[in-house]
Formats: structure tokens, sequence, C-alpha cells
């Protein structure tokens, strides 16, 4: 008996224990029938980097555990990778998702909805957050965090995680760009120095090579400047399924700044955006800060990052009515496990991720105790982007026939992509005020049989005319700003250290110039 006794207690001994070690979120506590990421995956998030399998399995996992989660395949990457988004919230709101996703898509036209309508719909809908994640697959702590919420959503039994579920629908794309993350996790296991690698900036691990970097997919395209163009198959994947739900807030987490960075966005925005964005962007911030604060956890806001080039994946989410925000993480990617900063402090993967979770949880927040008003955010949007084109001088484009039909054709369906309305007109139509986007001067034209016309008096006039306009409007007292530091760099010597003009990426990109199609900016009624 005391033999059988010692045994036991041997193994006893040699079983794992998985539960969760570290605490991501203070005094919370988990539905036990819920798996945690430990139980499955063998070690603590942020400990170590997770393949994708892994994470598939895992999600899998959460959807049988949890009456809370559904998991839905969306795609396949290039690599034919499976694409997933999970869709969690409470049972009573996953019973009715369908009805939810469609009193949102209401909301958004105002041509079908009037004021009543939409008021009712405000008062009884749960708005839909997206948690956007691996846009950049290399950037691993983006990666890792989304497998920490997911658990934290589908097990947590706190009194804030219900009441988020109760209160909202959360969507989590768990990894945007598959691809890129995988091969990226592939190189960095191999480099790792050890089983918990070096903090030394000189180490293998360190030094990443260029086609590993974070930034591509299997083609090298860079996920977060293709939001407008939708060349690559996984870019196309997500604004089909960001256009099925329309989510009233969008996060998209990255890494690895020297801080850790939250909205507010600074100067410029593109000014097709409206003015509330700003203000909802800051108080996201300040937000934020409250959760950073309590931490004791540094952070910067309001710098590099601007929202002027729709191609990001939080300026397009933008443009389709959500209030959208990139978070980015200072470890992780290829500061990897860790890495010694230039004053000798450690940056970690799990630190990292502990950002992102938390500045993810503040975003729920900021949902929960906001949802009516920034549903009629979401509501006015649309409306008030439709109102402005009857004070505002241009009213429409035109893509003419007779062109490059290959190129043409290309550029409807992208529209049609994008939601953008375009109607072919079936006689000639005179156009008091109307030049052409390639050159001209202002007057009388003449739209031929044929043509496809883009009015701007629809729901996505705020996105149609960012993309068509040849020269997009900058804030004069940013513009001012970048005159100063231009002068100041004009000053200096050749081999000395510029200042940055304040632009982060992308000034101009019209679709049309880009596809080298003839199209007419309208100014005027059109008439037959």
């Amino acid at each position: 008996m005391k033999k059988m006794i010692a045994v036991l207690v041997f193994l006893v001994l040699l079983t794992p224990v998985f539960s969760q070690d570290y605490e991501w979120w203070r005094n919370g506590t988990y539905d036990p029938a819920v798996p945690t990421p430990k139980s499955v995956l063998g070690y603590e998030i942020g400990t170590y980097l997770t393949d994708h399998l892994q994470m598939v399995d895992y999600i899998h996992q959460l959807e049988k555990a949890s009456n809370r989660v559904r998991v839905i395949k969306y795609g396949q990457s290039v690599e034919r990778r499976d694409m997933y988004l999970l869709v969690i919230a409470s049972p009573a709101n996953l019973e009715r998702i369908e009805e939810i996703r469609l009193a949102i898509q209401r909301l958004a036209d105002p041509r079908i909805t009037g004021s009543r309508e939409a008021e009712q719909i405000i008062s009884s809908t749960p708005p839909i957050a997206w948690l956007n994640y691996g846009t950049d697959g290399g950037e691993t702590a983006a990666f890792e965090t989304a497998i920490q919420m997911a658990y934290q959503l589908a097990a947590g039994t706190d009194e804030f995680t219900r009441n988020v579920l109760d209160s909202l629908v959360v969507i989590m794309n768990p990894v945007a760009c598959p691809d890129s993350h995988q091969a990226f996790v592939a190189w960095m296991k191999a480099a790792t120095i050890g089983p918990e690698g070096t903090a030394d900036p000189f180490a293998m691990e360190h030094n990443v090579p260029w086609h590993i970097s974070s930034d591509g997919n299997h083609y090298l395209i860079d996920f977060n400047r293709d939001a407008f163009a939708l060349t690559q198959v996984e870019t196309r994947l997500v604004a089909d399924v960001l256009h099925h739900w329309k989510p009233q807030v969008w996060v998209d987490n990255h890494g690895e700044p020297d801080e850790y960075y939250f909205a507010p966005f600074c100067t410029p925005m593109n000014r097709n955006y409206p003015d509330e964005l700003r203000n909802w962007a800051t108080e996201l911030g300040e937000k934020c800060s409250k959760y950073f604060d309590m931490m004791g956890w540094s952070y910067a806001k309001e710098e590099t990052y601007d929202l002027f080039y729709p191609g990001y994946w939080d300026s397009y989410p933008a443009f389709n009515g959500a209030v959208s925000a990139t978070f980015e993480t200072n470890g992780g990617g290829w500061k990897h496990l860790s890495w010694e900063r230039p004053d000798g402090s450690i940056a970690t993967l799990q630190l990292a991720v502990h950002g992102h979770f938390m500045s993810n949880m503040a975003t729920l927040e900021l949902l929960v105790e906001n949802r009516r008003d920034i549903l009629r955010y979401f509501r006015h949007f649309y409306e008030s982007g439709m109102e402005e084109v009857k004070s505002e001088r241009v009213k429409g484009y035109a893509l003419l026939p007779g062109q490059d039909r290959k190129r043409l054709t290309d550029l409807l369906e992208l529209l049609e992509r994008h939601e953008i309305e375009v109607y072919q007109v079936d006689q000639d139509l005179s156009v008091a005020k109307g030049r052409n986007l390639m050159g001209g001067t202002l007057g009388q034209l003449q739209i031929p049989a044929g043509s496809f016309l883009v009015p701007l008096e629809q729901p996505q006039k705020r996105l149609a005319k960012a993309l068509f306009e040849p020269t997009p409007e900058i804030e004069e007292q940013f513009l001012e700003e970048v005159e100063r530091l231009r002068k100041i760099n004009r000053s200096l010597g050749e081999q000395a250290q510029k200042e940055r003009l304040g632009f982060y990426d992308v000034t101009s990109w019209s679709l049309p110039l880009i596809f080298g199609l003839d199209a007419i900016e309208i100014e005027s009624d059109i008439r037959s």
C-alpha cells in the first residue's frame, strides 16, 4: 500500500500543472472547463512562439469548450493556410448574430433606414468590435495576443468580461497574414540561441534576413499598404469580411517601436473623415492611458502614425465607418523573446503581448461605455457623407469607355469590392462643369454612352472621394510645419541628420491615375 501511495505521489509530481501562472487580467476568474493556452500549447503565452496550426487547433478547442465562441473559416492564403475569424459574444447574442449583422448593415445605408428606425437599431443592437492581428506576420506579439485574448473572452467569468460579451459582439482575426507569420516563426525558432534566446542585440535571432520580413506575404507584398488596392488574395479576403460585418471599432495590432504606441494618431488626418473621428481616437487614447498608468507602463501617442493614406488596416476600416486605431507594441518580432534596449533594460515578448492585451481590453471598455454614441457615429459617418455632397465642389466621377478594357474591368471589380456604387450610362450625357483627372481645364464636357458613373451621393462617398481625388486636401497647419522643417533641413550639411517631415508614408494614390484610365471629375449635376 505504501509503495502504491509513493508511486501515485511520484506521478503527481511528474504531471505538469497547466494553470495560468502569469496574471494577464487582475483578479481574473475563469471557467475551468475552457482550456488555457498553456494546457494546450505547453507554455505560457509570451515565453515561446506559436505555429499557425497550433493556433488553429487551440481556437477549435475553445469553440468546443465555450458556448461564447463561433469559429468561421473565411478563406485560404496563397500557401493554402486556412484563415479564420472568431465571433465571440454572450450565448444570447450569438443566438441572434445574423439579426445583429443585418441591423448594422441597414444602419449603414441612410437611403433605406430613416431616422426613427436608425434610433431603434441603435437602442437595441450590440455594436461590433473587431480585433485584428498579424497584418504583418512577423510581428509575433500580435499573433500571441490573439490567443490570450481569445481565452480571456471565451473563459473569463469576471464581471468586466461578462459585461463586454453581454454588450458587444467581438470579432477576432488572429492572423491576417499567416504565410509570413509561419515563415518568420520557423526561421526564428531555428535562429534562437538556447531554449530562452538571448537579449544580445547582435545575436542572429535579432537580425532577421530581408526575405523573412514581417511586412510581406508569400510574394513579399506589404499588406499594410494594400487595403485600398487589394492586390493580394489575403487582403481581398479581409476586406470581404470587413464589409460583411461592418464593425464599429477596429484595432490593428502591430510592433515593434521603441515605446508602446496607441491612439490618437498624429496629423495629417485625411480630410474625407469626419472631425468626430479624431475625438473618438483621443478618447480611446485616454482609455488606454488609464490602463497603462495603472500597470506603471510607459507609452507614446500622437507620434509617427497618421491617418492620411487609405491603404493601412486602420485607415481603411475608418473609411468604412469604424473608430479605428493602430497599436504598436515594443517587443516580439525581431526583438524576439527578449531584447536589450540601448539603456540596458530588457524588452520581452511577454510584456509586449501584455501591452496589446491591455490596450485591447481598454478598447472593449470604451465601446461598452459608449456603445450607443459610437453606433450613432457609425450612422452619422454615412449620413453626413452623403449630405456633404450637396455643398462640396465635386459631385462624382466618370470612367470613360474605349480604353484598355482589362484595366477598366479590373478597376470596376475593385470598386465593387469596396462596395462603391458604379452605374453604366446608356446614352451621351452633358456635364456643365467637369475636368479630366489626367489634366485639363474646367468646362462643359460630354460623357459618351457606355461610360461608368461614380456618384458621390452614396453611402461610400467618403471612401470613393478619397480613392479618386488626385490631390488630397491636407491640413494647413500641418503643411506650415512641414515647410518649417524643410527650411531647417536645407540649412543643415549634406551628412547631417535631417528632421522628419511628418508624413509617415504614401501621399498620393488616385485609382484612375494608377490604372492609367481617363476619368472625369464632375462638378455639376449630370443631365442628358
